[in-house]
């Protein structure tokens, strides 16, 4: 299965896009360094872009998001 780099994206745009070839992921957000590097999160995705992504070992890809700067 190809995967589709959807690094850079806004994270809508590439839900939308990973949906459309059903490719299973998930979120992780960047948080602050006084707290925990990456946790799990549910956010608005038009706020937020892509900033890295990965396969892990389940086979499941992993979306780390960061909130977009204005």
């Amino acid at each position: 299965m190809q995967v589709p780099d959807v690094t850079a994206f806004r994270l809508d745009r590439a839900v939308e896009r990973l949906d459309q070839q059903g490719i299973n992921y998930y979120l992780k957000k960047v948080v602050a360094r006084t707290t925990a590097a990456v946790i799990s999160v549910q956010c608005q995705p038009q706020n937020y872009r892509v900033v890295k992504q990965v396969m892990d070992q389940d086979g499941l890809l992993e979306l780390t998001v960061a909130p977009e700067m204005d």
